[in-house]
């Protein structure tokens, strides 16, 4: 089950850029048998298994590391948000530090999911491309090539855009998402249709109307963009970010979009296979990666799976944000929630049913408080995980997130320090 991304934008998100100051590297040694088991890149699948180079079994046993998917091309520099042309109003991305890279291969993960978006690579339209940013990629790739962590990029979108905002209902006012570059959207954008050329009936707002206009504008894949349809400069900016790690064998896997919404099914699924085909073309090497549609139950694997690259590299994402993992609850706005254990049983029988690999690629128990109540959920999830669940042993997953605010593996609060509970509860999931 995938959350709601106003949900997502509670948890995560801080307008204060504190990145990771007050964690030292290395707080906690991982104990003997607390280590995954290394990946050994390229990987493919066979089955519902995942297999490296060697032939072996891969268990993803990671976290998200945040940050690198907010603002709309210009980093955070000594605290400050260094954007020359919008100043602070679509923020800024974050750089993780080294020991943030220290303390994953100190704690004995073997992977990390790192979000990175098109708004940043491509933020000026037509380009060149954002080396500056591409070169802050560049360093965590190789950072965590020298302490032998394997890397999963995810194309982020949350809220689609840094055009268009969300509440922060713990800050009590708006702020903007992240995703596709701002550029897509001037002023005229939300008056006018750019594929008709006509005037729309209402004008859009900055808010939900215009991120669902904007989402399914980009999957009925009619707008022209600099003499293009807007897909093919989507898929056109992956082929270069896939080119471009081509050669670092702990570049492993391309989750194509993070967290669709606002399409058929089918349009998701033809995505899928354009994308993944064009990627695979220039970088061989990497996991072509799929998720389930935020706003259709349509998802036909076996469709996906008819696809020659998709049946030697395709992998099924889900995420889990529970309200717990042993009971059904509520969320904030008092909608039901299931629990992580029938959200889990509703992924795997999917996965099951067309023979493919799942990876949990985001989770937390999102409505858990006190550190050691959410590591006990934590560690009755991962329990279960490891256990065989339908005859399936070992399921992959990458907890979400050490953040890039300083709330690193916590998910409470926006400059907490580390959760070490929850630490040696993942460790225990390994």
């Amino acid at each position: 089950m995938i959350k709601s991304f106003f949900l997502k934008g509670f948890m995560i998100f801080s307008l204060v850029f504190i990145l990771l100051a007050i964690v030292p590297a290395r707080q906690v040694l991982s104990k003997e048998g607390h280590k995954a088991k290394r990946i050994a890149g390229p990987l493919h699948r066979e089955g519902m298994k995942i297999i490296d180079s060697r032939g072996e079994e891969v268990i993803f046993r990671g976290v998200n590391v945040s940050g690198m998917e907010w603002g709309a091309g210009y980093p955070w520099v000594n605290g400050k948000c260094t954007d020359p042309k919008w100043g602070h109003r679509y923020g800024c991305y974050g750089i993780p530090p080294d020991s943030v890279y220290d303390n994953i291969a100190e704690w004995g993960f073997n992977m990390v999911r790192v979000p990175i978006c098109w708004a940043n690579i491509e933020n000026e339209p037509g380009g060149p491309y954002n080396e500056e940013y591409l070169k802050a990629v560049d360093h965590i790739v190789q950072e965590c090539a020298k302490r032998n962590i394997a890397v999963v990029f995810s194309m982020h979108q949350w809220v689609w855009s840094p055009n268009f905002l969300t509440i922060k209902r713990s800050i009590g006012r708006r702020i903007h998402g992240n995703g596709w570059p701002v550029w897509l959207y001037p002023p005229e954008w939300f008056a006018t249709n750019p594929v008709t050329g006509k005037k729309r009936q209402k004008t859009l707002s900055d808010g939900l109307d215009g991120q669902t206009a904007a989402s399914r504008e980009f999957f009925k894949n009619e707008r022209i963009v600099n003499g293009g349809k807007i897909q093919d400069r989507f898929i056109k900016m992956w082929v270069h970010v896939a080119k471009r790690y081509a050669a670092y064998p702990n570049v492993v896997g391309a989750d194509i979009i993070n967290e669709p919404y606002q399409n058929n099914g089918k349009e998701l699924e033809d995505l899928y296979i354009k994308a993944g085909n064009a990627i695979s073309k220039v970088n061989s090497n990497m996991l072509l990666i799929y998720e389930k549609s935020l706003s259709s139950r349509h998802l036909d694997i076996s469709y996906i799976l008819r696809d020659p690259l998709f049946q030697k590299k395709g992998v099924l994402e889900a995420h889990m944000y529970p309200a717990s993992w042993d009971k059904d609850g509520v969320d904030a706005k008092g909608r039901p929630m299931k629990s992580g254990k029938k959200m889990l049983m509703q992924d795997l029988s999917k996965a099951k049913a067309a023979n493919v690999p799942l990876w949990i690629g985001e989770f937390h128990c999102i409505m858990e408080k006190g550190h050691k109540v959410k590591a006990e959920q934590t560690r009755k999830m991962l329990d279960y995980m490891k256990k065989s669940v339908n005859g399936i042993t070992d399921i992959s997953w990458s907890y979400w997130a050490y953040q890039r605010d300083a709330q690193p593996l916590d998910g409470e609060t926006g400059n907490g320090p580390v959760n070490m509970e929850l630490v040696r509860a993942l460790q225990e999931g390994f």
